[in-house]
Order: structure tokens, then sequence, then C-alpha cells
């Protein structure tokens, strides 16, 4: 995958696949072409999303050495819509997860800090020896109970982060400016395999 920044509000990339499922399933592994490919070609922008601001307007161009038919693009746009909503609707449900989990640990936190401070105001109450060994204890029930709270809310304010960074990435790939090219030579990019034929762009504002 070739990746370009056009400008600050533009990011370019330029994928090249024997098949244009190889866009969602990971080919085969192809470690002596020009353009080996390792990853489906979504998840190579996703994890290049992941590096960047995925806000901006993305455009990327797929070149297939199979043919491609009229309707070729009308399909993958809709397939890619389809799979970046499977794959949104997953990382909501884990956003979600973490936010009910998050609280109900909470409020089992909350609980127990309450009881440690109870407990502690209550051998306030006495005097033990040694001295030190009473300050060890009571002390050591308050620190117990906050780092109870630890954890519940790291859930509710920053384990969902990641999942949240996926949407937005996984949004921006639905929503990118897509054009395929079939078999043929291309003036900046030509192509490993194949005939030499003139290039057949299908642009994203035909099919619609």
């Amino acid at each position: 995958m070739q990746t370009s920044d056009a400008s600050s509000r533009e990011l370019e990339f330029t994928l090249y696949f024997d098949d244009l499922r190889d866009l969602f399933v990971a080919p085969e592994p192809q470690p002596f072409s020009a353009h080996p490919n390792y990853e489906s070609g979504v998840d190579q922008i996703f994890n290049a999303l992941r590096r960047r601001k995925p806000r901006r307007r993305i455009r990327t161009t797929v070149h297939v050495a199979n043919e491609l038919n009229a309707s070729a693009l009308a399909e993958t746009k809709a397939a890619l819509g389809r799979y970046c909503q499977s794959r949104i609707d997953i990382e909501r449900v884990v956003i979600s997860c973490h936010r009910r989990e998050g609280a109900a640990k909470l409020a089992i936190g909350v609980v127990f800090l309450l009881a440690t401070l109870g407990v502690k105001a209550i051998m306030d109450q006495f005097t033990f020896e040694p001295e030190l060994l009473h300050q060890f204890i009571t002390e050591g029930l308050t620190v117990l109970g906050w780092v109870m709270l630890w954890a519940p809310l790291a859930l509710l304010l920053f384990d969902w982060w990641p999942s949240r960074r996926n949407v937005d990435a996984y949004i921006a790939i639905r929503e990118m400016d897509i054009s395929l090219v079939g078999p043929g030579r291309a003036a900046d990019n030509p192509p490993e395999h194949g005939p030499t034929k003139s290039v057949r762009p299908i642009r994203s504002d035909q099919g619609q």
C-alpha cells in the first residue's frame, strides 16, 4: 500500500490486488511481488488511520489485476459500507460493555470504600498497642478502599478510548472516496502483472 498526505485535510491510499475480494480478505502472501499484501485492503487502511487523524478526507485508488464489470464500483461501495457498519456495531458494543461494567464495579467500589472508612472510624475509637500496628491497619484500610475505585474509573473514563478511535477509523473508511482501476498501465503506477491495455478507471461519481 502506498500512502500520500496530499494536504493537511486529505489523505490518499493506493492499493494493488489480484482480486477485488482482497480488499476485504487477506490475500495469499506474495513476498517477491513489488506490492506485497499481508493484510486485507481495509485492514491496511484501518491500521494507517489509527496512526493518523481519521477525520481527514480520504481518497483510495485500488488497482486490480482482474477485469472489472460496470457495477464493480457500486458493489464495492455497498460491500464496504456493510463491512464497516458491522465493525462499528461491534466496537460500540465494546464501548457499551466497558461503561456498563465500569458503572457496576464503581457501585461495588463505593460500597467497599464506605465500609473501610466505617471500620477505620470504629477502630479509631480504641487504642491498640503498639501504635504503629493501629496506624498500619487503619491507614491500610483507607488506601485499600480508594484503590478499589481505580479499575472502575479506568473503565468509565479511559478503557473505551481505543474502541472510540476504531469507530472513527471505520466511519472514515466507509465515507472515503474510492476509485477502481482495472488491468492496464497507469501513468504514475504501472502494474506489475497483466497484459498492457489502456487504463479503465471507474471513478466514485459513476454508478451512483
